[in-house]
């Protein structure tokens, strides 16, 4: 969790932030730090929690450890802000121009739909590379400043 000042009590591989598109608030997500990811990507569950999955967006292909995916791109005015995740105090904001989203396959059961229900919300290299991330596993802490 991360606290006032940018740092965590205790290391948590889990980094909470409230994503605004267009100034409005659409809800928070817990992002999973993830230094291979090269985009950020909101998972598809998170997608249709926060209601994201409705904005249409250019699909591009994403590639990971499992295997690649079209996944839609959304072009807009975006604000993800770090807040912590006990008393939901803003941290640090960063705005970008785009955010990636998973789909739900289009069969909503079986294996590859639960499949994609469990993968996180990715915090990648794109929002990641704007932010000094301080990893102290001796303290246990994390700690997330602007460049």
């Amino acid at each position: 969790m991360v606290m006032p000042g940018g740092k965590t009590k205790e290391l948590y591989p889990f980094i909470c932030a409230i994503i605004n598109i267009d100034g409005e608030k659409l809800g928070s997500v817990e992002f999973l730090i993830d230094t291979g990811s090269g985009v950020t990507v909101i998972s598809a569950k998170d997608a249709m929690r926060i209601g994201i999955n409705q904005i249409k967006g250019k699909l591009i292909s994403i590639t990971g450890i499992a295997g690649g995916e079209k996944c839609p791109q959304i072009r807009k005015d975006i604000d993800i802000i770090f807040i912590d995740s006990e008393d939901q105090t803003n941290i640090l904001a960063i705005n970008t121009d785009k955010i990636t989203y998973r789909l739900l396959p289009h069969k909503h059961r079986g294996k590859q739909f639960q499949e994609q229900f469990r993968v996180p919300s990715l915090l990648g290299w794109d929002i990641m590379s704007k932010l000094k991330i301080t990893l102290d596993y001796a303290n246990n802490t994390v700690e997330l400043c602007k460049q």
